[in-house]
């Protein structure tokens, strides 16, 4: 709004104070019939008129409403009109657009506006927003899963979720497809959705079969026949290639036991502690199965 616009709105605004509000509607009206009428002045209009009980009218003037301000009167005009199922549908539009404001998430649950209890932690904008900035450093979305490994915040992981699924679309089958694979498995067992941490797993092993970090995700999973190959399979295929990864080779073992075959996880450990009987991880290993 230029400094123009201002002024009238100003002066029309007070005018209503002083008891001429007739007039100053009049005037509204007319402004915002023309093309460049600024959100500032419909919204004033649109108050006005509720205030007055005109909800139907308020809700014309707004019709569009696009501005922040704009579509929170929208909303107080259809919640006093009885019109929940419009407010419900216009509060999720405002907090698609601009929930990534904290201002305005606040003030869709301050004010009780229908459906906002159950509004998505990270909106449309913000999933949009991240997606863009890790689309310039898409490696930077693993030193992010990797902060949320240590202290995980629900609403950080979604948002990192879906954002990540959104950037993956630009990629496939090479290396940051990979990397991102391996941050939404991680992300996804944070969340506690296997199904989808198993998803991404075996995703990101078809781009590279060979991918540890993948494997290791699998170890921790139950199979799925419809999804990819057992974990079994996918640890003794990463562990031929780099038969010297402890962590591989003690998740070989533990899926071994985890699966019901003792004896060949036994085995393995004593193959292991015959070659290198000073090894932290298989020490480590001989205690936890024998607990």
């Amino acid at each position: 709004m230029d400094p123009a616009q201002q002024k009238r709105l100003r002066e029309l605004a007070a005018m209503m104070r002083d008891g001429a509000q007739a007039a100053a509607e009049l005037e509204l009206a007319a402004w915002t019939r023309q093309a460049d009428c600024p959100g500032e002045a419909k919204a004033v209009f649109a108050a006005s008129l509720a205030q007055r009980g005109r909800c139907d009218d308020a809700r014309r003037v707004l019709a569009g409403a696009s501005g922040i301000d704009e579509m929170k009167l929208l909303i107080s005009v259809l919640i006093s009109a009885g019109l929940d199922d419009a407010a419900r549908r216009l509060g999720r539009k405002l907090h698609q657009r601009r929930g990534h404001h904290p201002s305005v998430t606040r003030w869709l649950v301050t004010m009780n506006v229908p459906g906002s209890r159950d509004l998505p932690a990270a909106p449309d904008a913000m999933v949009e927003k991240l997606a863009a900035e890790l689309a310039e450093r898409p490696g930077l979305i693993e030193t992010l899963t990797t902060a949320q490994k240590h202290e995980p915040r629900p609403e950080s992981v979604l948002l990192l979720r879906r954002a990540g699924a959104m950037l993956v679309k630009g990629y496939q089958g090479d290396e940051v497809f990979v990397t991102l694979c391996r941050a939404l498995a991680d992300l996804a067992v944070l969340a506690g959705d296997l199904d989808d941490a198993r998803r991404w797993a075996h995703r990101g092993l078809k781009a590279d079969p060979y991918c540890a970090k993948l494997a290791l995700v699998l170890s921790e999973l139950s199979d799925e026949p419809g999804v990819g190959p057992a974990a079994r399979q996918v640890l003794a295929r990463v562990a031929r290639k780099y038969p010297h990864y402890p962590d591989v080779r003690a998740a070989m073992i533990r899926r071994a036991a985890a699966d019901g075959r003792p004896a060949a996880a036994r085995r393995r450990l004593a193959a292991w502690l015959r070659r290198d009987p000073d090894s932290p991880t298989a020490l480590r290993l001989k205690k936890e199965l024998a607990a």
